[in-house]
């Protein structure tokens, strides 16, 4: 895998072996990537990245201007290739690896930590049924992106602003309904 466009463009990262991740497709990576940017301009963006396997949608968010970016991912193996890929582009001053599930992290923080995020990137596996929870959850004032293999229904306080299929990937831009807009 690479880098797709920003800073980094053409720098490899790699995603962690075995079937526990489903690191996304560049295809799928570019086209959301294009979707999101079309609305929303990332520069200085402090990006959360949920269910983050090899950290390809945050380390693609960061080469194209975000300020930070929190990865959040449970398994070990997953953590080390994350880790690694963070150390490869040099951007250990602007990531945090945080090994834990996903869900327990956004229940242990406070509103207060969640304000601090503008963008928030939800890929989990697709086997994933807590949706809900995950939506109920997530920071109210960020932007989510959303990927998964079926469409995702907007929870009271959010709003769909884009769905987009990509072969067997879904992705879904939501906010805040009384947002409406987000980051610059």
């Amino acid at each position: 895998m690479r880098v797709l466009s920003g800073s980094d463009k053409g720098r490899r990262i790699v995603a962690p072996q075995g079937s526990s991740t489903r690191p996304t497709t560049a295809r799928v990576r570019s086209s959301t990537f294009d979707m999101l940017c079309a609305r929303y301009d990332l520069f200085g963006a402090k990006v959360l990245d949920l269910f983050a396997g090899s950290g390809a949608l945050g380390l693609e968010a960061l080469s194209r201007g975000a300020s930070s970016a929190t990865f959040v991912e449970w398994s070990s193996k997953a953590s080390k290739v994350l880790r690694e890929n963070i150390f490869r582009l040099g951007v250990q001053d602007r990531a945090r690896v945080v090994r834990l599930d996903a869900l327990e992290y956004l229940q242990r923080m406070s509103d207060d930590e969640k304000d601090q995020y503008d963008l928030v990137f939800c890929d989990p596996p697709y086997r994933f049924s807590e949706w809900g929870v995950l939506l109920m959850s997530a920071p109210r004032s960020a932007i989510l992106l959303l990927e998964s293999d079926r469409e995702i229904e907007a929870v009271e306080g959010r709003t769909v602003l884009r769905s987009k299929r990509y072969g067997g990937s879904v992705v879904t831009i939501m906010s805040a309904e009384e947002q409406r807009g987000g980051l610059s």
